[in-house]
């Protein structure tokens, strides 16, 4: 197997093997704790168990003239760097890797005492250091601040040890038991629109599809009116649980189409076969960027918004359609166009214009 030398000043990635003062850990209860601590004491800029570790023990030359003492010491404390007989507890998980035909390595992955010391005390530096004070009270007065701001949003806080927090290990005591998770999800993609301009009318079966829930519930809701429902708590409800939910669908492909589709995709060409098929109107309302001038001045004379809302007043209706348990006529189709035109008007004002991007 090739193994490579990797620079760790070039790891993108916050790692065990990226960190390059990783901290020591001691796996211990809470009556040796103390001794855990002395080794990590540091001298001169070399701890006791780097020390150790080189085969001796000079910082504590001054503390004693007795060179057999002082070899006691360092045999016993050396104890402390290794286990005497190794073993895994029998949860841990464990992998068979591959390295020859028919050999393999047996792999035990273990938890990262030190990788989550440093991700811990770099959670809390960005939340609870001077520095990001500063800077919070700068944007909470809105004023500049040359410092970048840098937070690990959705995280979840882990609890070691329980009420004992000491005797998992002495990181986790200093760190009072806390550790940190952060958001591995998997990133949420919104679904690209289909290209309009192969559509003859917006208002279409896909549409039907999304909205079927809203659709057979409204329905149902209809099919059971009598005429003690005749109140406002009724038309209420007609307007707010069904009509207005199935009209933010539409904006809502809408807005996203004027967002993410090219802009002059309704483009006519002179073969109607690689042309746009969608009805003109739609199409007025849809490619808001369209930089065709023609296009704009018929788009701003907005004569196309009518045509639109009773459309969608019109697709409604043959999607409520059930002469079994009741009739819709003129009069329904009438006040679904109003409601309709009313919000696209609304929706129209908030949309940013061709002429508000050139």
């Amino acid at each position: 197997m090739l193994v490579t030398e990797v620079d760790k000043s070039e790891s993108r990635y916050l790692t065990s093997y990226s960190l390059t003062d990783k901290a020591i850990d001691a796996d211990c209860n809470a009556a040796v704790l103390d001794v855990a601590r002395f080794l990590k004491v540091t001298v001169e800029g070399e701890s006791l168990i780097s020390q150790l570790q080189a085969g001796h023990i000079n910082a504590l030359k001054p503390l004693i003239d007795d060179a057999t003492l002082l070899e006691t010491w360092r045999a016993g404390f050396s104890l402390a760097l290794n286990d005497q007989t190794l073993s895994a507890h029998n949860l841990t998980k464990q992998t068979y890797f591959p390295v020859n035909e028919g050999e393999y390595l047996l792999l035990c992955p273990l938890y990262s005492s030190s990788l989550a010391h440093t991700l811990y005390n770099k959670v809390r530096a960005t939340r609870f250091g001077e520095k990001v004070k500063a800077i919070r009270e700068a944007k909470n007065k809105q004023y500049y601040h040359p410092e970048r701001w840098e937070i690990f949003p959705h995280t979840v806080k882990q609890a070691f040890g329980g009420t004992n927090k000491q005797n998992i290990s002495l990181l986790n005591s200093n760190r009072q038991g806390e550790g940190f998770l952060l958001n591995a999800a998997p990133p949420s993609y919104q679904q690209q629109p289909e290209d309009p301009s192969k559509q003859t009318s917006i208002f279409n079966r896909r549409l039907a599809y999304q909205a079927s829930h809203l659709l057979h519930d409204f329905r149902a809701f209809l099919a059971s009116l009598t005429e003690r429902d005749r109140n406002f708590a009724t038309r209420y409800r007609r307007d707010h649980d069904f009509i207005l939910p199935l009209t933010d669908l539409v904006f809502d492909y809408a807005a996203r189409v004027q967002q993410q589709v090219p802009a002059g995709w309704s483009q006519r060409a002179e073969n109607k076969d690689e042309g746009c098929h969608l009805k003109r109107e739609h199409a007025l309302w849809l490619d808001v960027h369209n930089p065709d001038d023609q296009f704009q001045r018929e788009r701003d004379a907005q004569a196309w918004l009518d045509t639109v809302a009773s459309d969608f007043a019109a697709w409604l209706l043959r999607q409520l359609e059930d002469k079994q348990h009741y009739l819709l006529g003129d009069t329904e189709f009438n006040y679904i166009r109003k409601v309709f035109l009313t919000q696209l008007k609304a929706f129209e004002r908030d949309t940013p214009q061709f002429e508000e991007n050139r």
